[in-house]
């Protein structure tokens, strides 16, 4: 039995604000382990001390601070250092909101100069109908971005083998199936689409590239995953997902 003082998993995630799933998944990720695992019952218990851990790893998801980031800093004794490595995430964060309003803005500068006038864009989203070609694969932007990391952990660079440092994607008409290994170790998780394509395809994706990704898909309702081309390796430097595009005119 363990020491009275540990925690339960499920107290432990109510005094964290993480859920039990999460606090499983940075578990087998050597993000935040348990302190105690029963070896009859395989329950999980946390220490009382490893409270403000938890928390700091929340806020840095909430940041959108990428798993290796988290591991790093976590694991950093030096407090300045540590703060040295937010003030990093955060300056790459402001970058990254700059460059996203200059895309905006040039976005709409665009739609307005193809149509004339902002008269033909927004309205009631629930009447927007969503385009894209009978292949096309659609899934909960949050729910592949959770997928991306819990399988990008078995992910590893290796100059000899660039297979390991990308994710498969499979679909068979019904589900989406996302895997990586290290040749040692195996992840894999598969999504439920909200919308299944008729084409039955795999395609390998460069992790790097889905890592960063993945805030994106975190702010994304819906993104589409159309058919890869005859070669099945994405380039590096694209994903293929692209957001639902609305049109007026839906019934």
């Amino acid at each position: 039995m363990p020491d009275t003082e540990l925690i339960t998993i499920g107290a432990f995630a109510r005094a964290c604000g993480l859920s039990a799933s999460a606090l499983r998944f940075y578990a087998d990720a050597g993000i935040l382990a348990p302190a105690v695992v029963d070896e009859v019952t395989g329950y999980r218990y946390y220490a009382p001390e490893q409270s403000a851990p938890a928390r700091l790893l929340r806020h840095l998801r909430a940041l959108d601070m990428p798993l290796p980031a988290v591991t790093a800093l976590l694991a950093e004794p030096d407090p300045a250092r540590a703060l040295v490595l937010l003030d990093e995430h955060l300056a790459d964060l402001d970058r990254h909101r700059g460059e996203v309003r200059a895309a905006a803005a040039a976005a709409r500068g665009a739609l307005l100069a193809a149509h004339g006038s902002a008269s033909g864009f927004g309205g009631n989203e629930q009447r927007d109908q969503i385009s894209g070609t009978r292949d096309d694969v659609w899934v909960s932007g949050p729910v592949l971005a959770a997928a991306i990391d819990q399988v990008a952990t078995a992910t590893v660079v290796d100059p000899d083998l660039a297979v390991l440092d990308t994710i498969l994607f499979e679909t068979d008409g019904q589900q989406l199936i996302l895997t990586a290994t290290d040749r040692c170790r195996l992840a894999t998780r598969t999504v439920r689409p909200t919308r299944v394509g008729a084409a039955v395809w795999d395609a390998t994706v460069n992790a790097d590239d889905l890592r960063a990704a993945a805030s994106w898909l975190r702010r994304r309702h819906a993104v589409a995953i159309p058919p890869p081309p005859r070669q099945r390796r994405i380039p590096h430097g694209h994903t293929g997902f692209r957001r639902p595009r609305p049109h007026r005119g839906s019934r």
